[in-house]
Formats: structure tokens, sequence, C-alpha cells
């Protein structure tokens, strides 16, 4: 199942998803140069809400943008909740997240909300979040049975303005880790947050600063981002641009030099 080159603009839902709501598709799903702008859910998943089910790799997103969607309760942008009895993998490239909002209560909310039901890894890759409303970046809450194991590995993450960066629910003897590489936090209060149990974590070169965005997304030249990231296996960015192998930019943009011509006038008659 492919969804490419699409735009969900002011939808409504009653529910969940106010962009695009999937149920356990049989086959992966790919979502690809998409963007959702301006929707909201009575419920969860202001942009998109997916429940994956199927065995092995279940969901791909490359280039997808959610922009100023609302939420009624949590996962302003998106909420991704993994189901069923097989362990199951999903992989996120080159996200922006922006200007999403909680109709309740943004101290309570995330912009992405995890959950999952078995045995869960997901890998999220140079993304970019800056200018939402909510608390929190990223939440996950891992199942309360044994055996049940939630991974989530992020590389290259670029978050801006949030009180929380990561925020972990371990239930019962579910096991949560959450592993970030090469995270540039930039007006970030609580890199980390157990809120419930003892989640796991695990930061390699966490880094602060300035992260000089021009837009929601795009680097400027001094921006703290330029050639700070590590090889994720990434080639190109957002815009289709590619990306540097040796030291790639963090975020969803990867900086690329503008020429700008000066503006010649002719006065001659």
């Amino acid at each position: 199942v492919t969804i490419s080159d699409c735009r969900f603009v002011d939808n409504y839902s009653t529910s969940e998803g106010g962009g695009l709501m999937v149920f356990q598709p049989e086959e992966k799903l790919i979502i690809e140069r998409t963007d959702f702008f301006n929707n909201y859910a009575d419920d969860f998943g202001g942009a998109l809400r997916i429940h994956t089910a199927m065995e092995g790799d279940a969901l791909e997103m490359d280039r997808v943008r959610m922009s100023k969607n609302v939420a009624y309760l949590d996962g302003t942008s998106m909420y991704l909740i993994q189901q069923g009895s097989d362990p199951t993998s999903a992989k996120l490239v080159n996200l922006v997240f922006d200007g999403s909002s909680s109709h309740t209560n943004d101290s309570l909310a995330s912009v992405l909300f995890l959950d999952n039901t078995s045995s869960f890894e997901l890998s999220i890759d140079h993304v970019t979040a800056s200018d939402n409303s909510p608390a929190t970046f990223l939440e996950a809450a891992s199942d309360e049975d044994e055996g049940d194991v939630f991974t989530i590995t992020t590389t290259n993450v670029l978050l801006e303005s949030f009180v929380n960066g990561f925020y972990g629910k371990q239930y019962g003897s579910g096991i949560l880790t959450i592993n970030h590489v090469n995270t540039l936090f930039d007006n970030v209060t609580n890199f980390e947050v157990s809120a419930v149990g003892s989640p796991t974590f695990n930061a390699t070169n966490i880094m602060t600063g300035t992260s000089g965005l021009i837009d929601a997304f795009h680097l400027s030249l001094n921006s703290a981002a330029r050639d700070a990231g590590v090889d994720a296996g990434v080639s190109f960015d957002y815009d289709g641009d590619p990306r540097d192998d040796n030291k790639p930019d963090i975020g969803a943009d990867e900086y690329q030099p503008r020429l700008y011509l000066p503006f010649l006038q002719n006065n001659s008659n």
C-alpha cells in the first residue's frame, strides 16, 4: 500500500486520524512525499493515526510534513500503535512536525504518540520538530505483558522549544527502550522523562545549540545542526537534496548554499 505525492488539507475526523487513519493493512504501508496540513481529530492523531499489525517491516515514511494539525487529546500530529502478537518494525525518515496543538491541554500532550501491544522496533531518522504547542515531542508507552519489547531508536533529530524531548511510560512487565543518537536540543527543558515505571534511555552525543531555522525546518548558515549528524543511511533530505555522507546535517533539511544574484535595472532611454 503506497501513498505518494499527496496533500491532506482541512479535514475533520469525529474520532481518530484527522487527515488519515489506516487500520491494520495486510501489506507494508509506504507514505512518501506527502503533506498533512490543518487537519483536526476529535480524539488522537491530528494528522495521522496508523495501526500496524503485520509481522516484519510494516511501515515506511519518508519526506512527510505534518503542519498545523490539531488533536482533541494526544498525538497532535501523529499516533502510531503496533497491534497483534507478531513482532513488527517501522522506519520514519525526513519528517517535519510543526505548528500542531491539542484542543484540550497542551501541557499533557505530545506531538508524536507511540504505543505497542507486542514486540515493536521503530527507527526515526532526520526529523525536525519546531513551533509546536504540546509540551512533549515523543511520548512512548509500552505494553504491560512480559516479553513485549518496544525499542525506539532516533538518529539526527532536531527538537526546538519543548518542555520534554522523550517521554517514556513502561507499564507492567513490558520493556521500553529509547535510544537517541545525535539529538540537537534547542530550548528543551527535559531531554528525557520517565513518567511511568523505569524505561531505559540510552543517549549518544547529546547536543544543545541554536537550531537556526529560517522557517519550519530549513537550516540557516549558522545553524548548530550543520555537519553535526552521523551517517544514518539516508541519502536525501526532505526536499530531495543529497546528504553529505560523512557529515550530514541534523534534522529533515540538508543545508544547501544559496546563490543570490544582484538585481540590475537598466534606466537608459
